[in-house]
């Protein structure tokens, strides 16, 4: 899975306008001195797809979106970006071929209230899910 996680954060290359919303922090583990806009991605499930002629994978990634903002306007604007960058793409990651990646579910913003040891904090937070079927060469 390492090749496709590699290949899904490369096609979040400088000028996207996902990598330009997110300022270019796009995560699998979140730093604690993260600077806010950023996104993570993590793999949700993974399926095996077997048939006589061919060796597949059906996988669930998300993309976790997250903003201080206090409106709801630059996380959804940075989930319009994501999905116009991810949904219908193909690339192929070392050792593989993804036969499709569309947009699976999510994308509504959620108003999030902390309160941690360090006080209270509030953000905005959107989960955004892909399907990818990926065929193993």
């Amino acid at each position: 899975m390492k090749n496709l996680t590699v290949a899904i954060f490369s096609r979040c290359a400088i000028g996207t306008a996902f990598h330009t919303a997110i300022g270019g922090r796009l995560y699998d583990r979140v730093p604690q001195s993260a600077v806010w806009p950023y996104a993570r991605y993590t793999i949700v499930t993974i399926d095996p797809w077997r048939t006589f002629t061919e060796d597949l994978e059906d996988i669930v990634f998300q993309f976790s979106l997250f903003s201080s903002t206090s409106s709801a306007d630059e996380i959804k604007d940075i989930c319009t970006a994501l999905i116009s960058l991810y949904d219908k793409a193909t690339f192929n990651p070392t050792g593989s071929k993804v036969v499709g990646m569309e947009y699976l579910r999510g994308g509504e913003p959620r108003d999030v209230f902390d309160d941690t040891e360090e006080g209270t904090s509030r953000y905005w937070q959107s989960d955004v899910e892909f399907k990818i079927l990926l065929s193993r060469d």
